[in-house]
């Protein structure tokens, strides 16, 4: 069963989409940003956990442990909307048992239906071989849950998919009457792989689906400090410019071993973290120690204070576009004022919105 959308209006220059969604007994206006349990007033809340063979089948053969995980997910589930994201993370599909409980544990915690990101397929299988196993994991996800389904089902869709397959995958989704989308950035930008989500707006295009398609993201990328920058673009949160109707948030860390990390960290004449300044559109490199005094928090409590801090006001400025769409026809002046996006952004925005709209307008204009 597809997610039900309206969509109000489109952005005349951008790939801005104001739409209505109603979900459970609730109603969500796009564009907006999720956030974790720490924010009580979010209307949408998102929960993400990676799973395993091994996880699986301690659920199937110890109820305690079954019964201390559900526990776990159900403590950072927040009062309205609620998103529940599963990874796979073995390469080996599962079998129908550990399906079965990989299915009940997102159906029972979601609002929607959201089939996993199957991470390790994406990360070591090539070619066929990738396609074939990714789609098929999918379907068998989508029959168990269709079993008893009474919720609206939204397709995962992996950016480490070559761009060639994603006709083949969303038309899979498609079939089984799925139009919603969750992009997993996988630690990746859009601003540095634009061709990638202009071929997969021009996909949802040929099916007519611009404008009945929710796109929404997990795994953004921040952006990248040079050696001596302090302030870059907020790269994660322009994406709003790209199509995508709801942010989610980054669950992906250094890819790299914690001890090497560590020894980075150490290496750090001081440790610094990343402040959304939402005048700018801009991450600003700030001092730790800096922050602990001027906020006032304790030294263990800085990055998760932080963290909130940073949701809060992208939940806030997402709010402000959903107003300035409301009685304009485009955001496109107030996003000028945001002095870290520059006009070569601008531009790959107005592309992704060409190719999103062009081809559909003109379908349109033929039965018309």
């Amino acid at each position: 069963m597809k997610l039900k959308v309206k969509t109000e209006k489109i952005d005349d220059e951008l790939l801005i989409k104001r739409m209505n969604m109603s979900i459970g007994d609730n109603s969500i206006i796009t564009p907006f940003k999720s956030t974790d349990i720490s924010i009580k007033d979010s209307s949408v809340n998102e929960i993400y956990k990676e799973i395993s063979s091994t996880l699986l089948d301690s659920m199937l053969s110890d109820e305690t442990q079954e019964r201390r995980i559900n526990s776990d997910i159900q403590r950072k589930k927040g009062k309205n909307v609620n998103l529940f994201i599963v990874n796979y993370t073995d390469l080996q599909s599962p079998n129908d048992k550990q399906m079965e409980t990989l299915s009940d544990m997102q159906y029972s915690h979601s609002d929607v239906v959201i089939t996993p990101s199957w991470s390790k397929i994406c990360r070591d299988l090539t070619g066929d071989a990738l396609l074939e196993n990714y789609i098929q994991a999918t379907n068998n996800f989508i029959k168990v849950v269709e079993t008893l389904n009474n919720k609206s089902i939204v397709g995962l869709i992996s950016s480490k998919l070559p761009r060639q397959y994603l006709e083949k995958i969303i038309d899979n989704y498609h079939k089984q009457d799925i139009t919603s989308f969750v992009i997993d950035f996988d630690g990746r930008s859009i601003a540095t792989n634009p061709t990638w989500i202009r071929s997969m707006m021009r996909t949802l295009s040929s099916l007519n689906l611009i404008e009945e398609s929710f796109i929404y993201s997990i795994n953004a990328n921040e952006g990248k400090f040079m050696k001596i920058a302090d302030r870059i673009l907020a790269k994660d949160f322009i994406n709003l410019g790209f199509g995508i109707d709801g942010l989610g948030l980054n669950h992906i860390g250094p890819r790299i071993s914690t001890e090497i990390w560590n020894q980075i960290k150490a290496a750090r004449q001081e440790n610094t973290l990343r402040i959304f300044d939402r005048e700018d559109y801009a991450y600003t490199k700030v001092p730790e120690q800096e922050i602990i005094s001027q906020w006032n928090v304790p030294s263990n409590q800085v990055r998760n204070t932080v963290k909130t801090y940073n949701m809060k006001e992208q939940k806030d400025e997402a709010l402000q576009i959903q107003q300035i769409m409301k009685s304009n026809d485009t955001v496109e002046s107030y996003l000028q004022t945001k002095s870290q996006i520059d006009e070569d952004t601008f531009k790959k925005i107005k592309l992704t919105r060409r190719d999103a709209l062009t081809r559909q307008s003109r379908q349109k204009s033929l039965f018309e």
